[in-house]
């Protein structure tokens, strides 16, 4: 595998503002060792480019990863809460409960927020769900998509 220049490094992580992911491609190219990037890189489609020591292109690689492979990791902004019988979700700004923007979450969106552990992804949490609620994975998978993707909208997960 031929080596690239470490001014190479440099120049790819001074022009872009994923630096970390950067460093890791980078670190599989020259070592030519796996690195599971589903953390760093959820939702990301990007390409892969290879340059021999001249510059020259080499080999193109597409990666996309799905929804499905995502893995979320909840905000500290967020406090998960069950009171009585109802699970709710306060958004705290400013050391402070925002109680305007509360929300009241039914047992399956309860039980999906406790496996958003920022290691599980969300086809882990589907399988889970469907595992111990009564739904077809079809459904569960649409639900879910859309409850995260709330969540999202939020703040309540990155």
């Amino acid at each position: 595998m031929a080596k690239s220049h470490p001014e190479d490094r440099r120049y790819l992580c001074r022009f872009h503002p994923c630096n970390e992911i950067l460093m890791r491609l980078y670190e599989i190219f020259e070592t030519g060792k796996k690195q599971d990037l589903t953390p760093l890189m959820s939702g990301v489609d990007f390409f892969l480019f290879f340059f021999d020591n001249n510059r020259k292109l080499v080999k193109r690689e597409h990666y996309l990863m799905s929804f499905l492979d995502k893995v979320y990791k909840k905000s500290d902004s967020i406090v998960f809460r069950k009171i009585a019988d109802e699970f709710i979700l306060v958004p705290i700004r400013q050391n402070v409960g925002d109680l305007e923007s509360i929300s009241t979450l039914n047992d399956v969106a309860a039980r999906i927020w406790e496996l958003i552990d920022g290691k599980m992804k969300v086809r882990e949490i589907k399988d889970k769900i469907v595992e111990e609620f009564e739904v077809a994975p079809q459904q569960a998978e649409k639900d879910l998509v859309e409850y995260i993707k709330q969540l999202e909208k939020i703040e309540a997960v990155k």
